[in-house]
Protein backbone atom coordinates (compact mmCIF):
# COMPACT_ATOMS: atom_id res chain seq x y z
CA UNK A 1 0.00 0.00 0.00
CA UNK A 2 2.62 2.41 0.89
CA UNK A 3 4.99 1.71 -2.40
CA UNK A 4 1.75 2.51 -4.18
CA UNK A 5 1.27 5.90 -2.70
CA UNK A 6 5.50 6.26 -3.33
CA UNK A 7 5.49 6.84 0.67
CA UNK A 8 8.71 4.61 0.44
CA UNK A 9 10.13 5.72 3.68
CA UNK A 10 7.54 3.91 5.63
CA UNK A 11 7.39 1.04 2.79
CA UNK A 12 11.14 0.25 4.25
CA UNK A 13 10.08 0.74 7.88
CA UNK A 14 7.21 -1.86 7.07
CA UNK A 15 9.71 -4.24 5.40
CA UNK A 16 12.19 -3.70 7.63
CA UNK A 17 10.39 -4.73 10.67
CA UNK A 18 8.66 -7.86 8.47
CA UNK A 19 12.43 -8.58 7.87
CA UNK A 20 13.32 -8.88 11.32
CA UNK A 21 9.91 -11.03 12.17
CA UNK A 22 11.04 -13.45 8.99
CA UNK A 23 14.73 -12.74 8.89
CA UNK A 24 14.44 -15.44 5.62
CA UNK A 25 12.04 -14.11 3.60
CA UNK A 26 13.22 -13.80 -0.28
CA UNK A 27 10.71 -11.92 -0.78
CA UNK A 28 10.73 -8.66 1.65
CA UNK A 29 14.53 -8.88 1.04
CA UNK A 30 14.43 -8.40 -3.02
CA UNK A 31 11.84 -5.80 -2.38
CA UNK A 32 13.99 -4.04 -0.15
CA UNK A 33 17.06 -4.16 -2.33
CA UNK A 34 14.42 -3.10 -5.25
CA UNK A 35 13.48 0.23 -3.48
CA UNK A 36 17.23 0.99 -2.52
CA UNK A 37 18.13 0.45 -5.97
CA UNK A 38 15.75 2.78 -7.65
CA UNK A 39 16.92 5.21 -5.00
CA UNK A 40 20.00 4.64 -6.26
CA UNK A 41 21.53 4.31 -2.79
CA UNK A 42 23.98 2.49 -3.60
CA UNK A 43 26.39 2.30 -0.34
CA UNK A 44 23.23 0.95 1.92
CA UNK A 45 22.19 -1.76 -1.63
CA UNK A 46 26.05 -2.84 -1.39
CA UNK A 47 25.77 -3.14 2.98
CA UNK A 48 22.35 -5.06 1.93
CA UNK A 49 23.49 -7.03 -0.48
CA UNK A 50 26.62 -8.32 1.36
CA UNK A 51 24.11 -9.56 4.44
CA UNK A 52 21.91 -10.95 1.54
CA UNK A 53 24.77 -12.98 -0.02
CA UNK A 54 25.95 -14.37 3.65
CA UNK A 55 22.41 -16.07 3.57
CA UNK A 56 22.33 -17.02 -0.16
CA UNK A 57 26.04 -16.94 -1.10
CA UNK A 58 25.34 -18.71 -4.59
CA UNK A 59 22.53 -16.00 -5.69
CA UNK A 60 23.85 -14.68 -9.31
CA UNK A 61 21.36 -11.92 -9.18
CA UNK A 62 22.50 -10.77 -5.92
CA UNK A 63 26.14 -11.62 -6.96
CA UNK A 64 25.84 -9.26 -10.56
CA UNK A 65 24.37 -6.53 -8.98
CA UNK A 66 27.04 -5.96 -6.32
CA UNK A 67 29.14 -6.81 -8.79
CA UNK A 68 27.73 -3.64 -10.81
CA UNK A 69 27.86 -1.46 -7.77
CA UNK A 70 31.70 -2.37 -6.90
CA UNK A 71 32.19 -1.09 -10.91
CA UNK A 72 30.46 1.90 -10.63
CA UNK A 73 32.29 2.56 -7.19
CA UNK A 74 35.33 1.68 -9.28
CA UNK A 75 35.02 4.05 -11.78
CA UNK A 76 34.39 7.21 -9.51
CA UNK A 77 37.67 6.25 -7.74
CA UNK A 78 39.51 6.28 -11.38
CA UNK A 79 37.49 9.82 -12.44
CA UNK A 80 38.37 11.21 -9.39
CA UNK A 81 41.94 10.50 -9.59
CA UNK A 82 41.97 10.92 -13.19
CA UNK A 83 40.23 14.57 -12.61
CA UNK A 84 43.86 15.03 -10.66
CA UNK A 85 46.03 14.99 -14.04
CA UNK A 86 45.79 18.53 -14.99
CA UNK A 87 46.58 20.12 -11.45
CA UNK A 88 49.60 17.65 -11.36
CA UNK A 89 51.10 18.23 -14.28
CA UNK A 90 50.92 21.92 -13.80
CA UNK A 91 52.23 22.12 -10.30
CA UNK A 92 54.98 19.63 -11.75
CA UNK A 93 55.78 22.21 -14.62
CA UNK A 94 55.44 25.32 -12.30
CA UNK A 95 57.81 23.57 -9.61
CA UNK A 96 60.83 23.48 -12.53
CA UNK A 97 60.48 26.88 -13.41
CA UNK A 98 60.02 28.13 -9.74
CA UNK A 99 63.36 30.44 -8.72
CA UNK A 100 62.82 31.16 -4.92
CA UNK A 101 63.55 27.74 -3.26
CA UNK A 102 60.88 27.96 -0.45
CA UNK A 103 58.08 28.46 -3.42
CA UNK A 104 59.43 25.66 -5.38
CA UNK A 105 59.60 23.40 -2.27
CA UNK A 106 56.21 24.34 -1.52
CA UNK A 107 55.12 23.46 -5.46
CA UNK A 108 56.79 20.11 -4.97
CA UNK A 109 54.80 18.78 -1.60
CA UNK A 110 51.61 20.03 -3.29
CA UNK A 111 52.22 17.50 -6.06
CA UNK A 112 53.55 15.26 -3.98
CA UNK A 113 50.68 15.41 -1.75
CA UNK A 114 48.20 15.15 -4.55
CA UNK A 115 50.05 12.68 -6.42
CA UNK A 116 49.52 10.46 -3.19
CA UNK A 117 45.50 11.59 -3.40
CA UNK A 118 45.73 10.53 -7.04
CA UNK A 119 47.10 6.80 -6.34
CA UNK A 120 44.72 6.79 -3.69
CA UNK A 121 42.03 6.95 -5.48
CA UNK A 122 43.47 4.53 -8.49
CA UNK A 123 44.68 1.57 -5.26
CA UNK A 124 40.53 2.23 -4.44
CA UNK A 125 39.74 1.67 -7.97
CA UNK A 126 41.42 -1.56 -8.21
CA UNK A 127 39.67 -2.52 -5.11
CA UNK A 128 36.57 -2.45 -6.51
CA UNK A 129 37.85 -3.55 -9.33
CA UNK A 130 38.80 -7.24 -8.00
CA UNK A 131 35.44 -7.15 -5.76
CA UNK A 132 33.05 -6.74 -8.88
CA UNK A 133 35.69 -9.34 -10.83
CA UNK A 134 35.46 -11.97 -7.96
CA UNK A 135 31.59 -11.56 -7.78
CA UNK A 136 31.57 -12.03 -11.65
CA UNK A 137 33.93 -14.80 -11.95
CA UNK A 138 31.41 -16.58 -8.70
CA UNK A 139 28.73 -16.07 -11.77
CA UNK A 140 30.57 -18.12 -14.07
CA UNK A 141 31.44 -20.70 -11.90
CA UNK A 142 27.72 -21.14 -11.13
CA UNK A 143 26.24 -20.27 -14.68
CA UNK A 144 29.56 -20.74 -16.87
CA UNK A 145 26.94 -19.14 -20.20
CA UNK A 146 25.85 -16.12 -18.17
CA UNK A 147 26.46 -13.69 -20.52
CA UNK A 148 25.97 -10.71 -18.58
CA UNK A 149 28.32 -11.62 -16.13
CA UNK A 150 31.11 -12.98 -18.70
CA UNK A 151 30.85 -9.46 -20.42
CA UNK A 152 31.07 -7.66 -17.47
CA UNK A 153 34.20 -9.58 -16.63
CA UNK A 154 36.02 -8.40 -19.59
CA UNK A 155 34.58 -4.62 -19.64
CA UNK A 156 36.21 -4.45 -15.95
CA UNK A 157 39.49 -5.75 -16.77
CA UNK A 158 39.70 -3.59 -20.10
CA UNK A 159 38.66 -0.94 -18.55
CA UNK A 160 41.29 -0.49 -15.25
CA UNK A 161 44.24 -2.19 -16.94
CA UNK A 162 43.26 0.34 -20.25
CA UNK A 163 42.49 3.39 -18.23
CA UNK A 164 45.21 3.13 -15.91
CA UNK A 165 48.07 2.65 -18.77
CA UNK A 166 46.96 5.66 -20.16
CA UNK A 167 46.97 8.19 -17.21
CA UNK A 168 50.18 6.64 -16.28
CA UNK A 169 51.43 6.87 -19.67
CA UNK A 170 50.15 10.77 -19.96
Amino acid sequence: IYLGDKDTTTALQIIGEGREMFPENKDLQNLELDIYTKQGKMDVLLDKFNVALVSDPENVVYLFNRGVIYDGKARDAFDKGRALNDTIYNLMVKARTEKVAAKKTQLLKNHADLKAQQDNFYNLCKLYNDSSILDYKKIEEIDPNNFDAIFNHGVVVFNYKAGILIDRLN
